[in-house]
């Protein structure tokens, strides 16, 4: 399978079940802190990172992209997603091994806009995430 092809097919997958997995947010008692429309994942490392997935256990809502090139990124936006301070996971791959980052919990950005997931893998084995304002047109 060409690589384009499959990373159109995994970016889609990952879209669906963002999307499969909205409804199971806006179901919690908590009220929203942000609502999230979209995730950029940085890969600020001299090589690929593969298979990076954020997952949100609480709920099953998942998002990723399965190869960032070195020094680039990989961005996608989805139908808005209430985001009420549950914990994140983040894994990926760097050089075939697993990587893993638990208990992620974010605040949200100044204001009431949609706001976008933004995670960087800064250093080997090392990520960061936060919500940040998505910019007005």
């Amino acid at each position: 399978m060409p690589r384009g092809f499959r990373l159109a097919w995994v970016l889609g997958a990952v879209v669906m079940g963002l999307a499969a997995c909205a409804p199971l947010r806006e179901a919690a008692s908590a009220p929203p802190v942000a609502e999230i429309e979209g995730m950029l994942i940085r890969n600020e490392l001299p090589y690929p990172v593969h298979d990076v997935l954020i997952e949100v256990p609480v709920t099953g809502g998942y998002a990723g992209c399965g190869m960032i090139l070195q020094r680039s990124q990989c961005s996608t936006t989805f139908p808005i997603a209430a985001y009420r301070r549950e914990a994140l996971t983040i894994r990926w791959t760097e050089h075939g091994e697993p990587q893993l980052l638990r208990d992620i919990v974010l605040d949200a950005p100044n204001g009431s806009a949609p706001a976008w997931l933004e995670v960087t893998i800064f250093a080997s084995g090392q990520a960061g995430a936060r919500l940040v304002s998505v910019p007005g047109p």
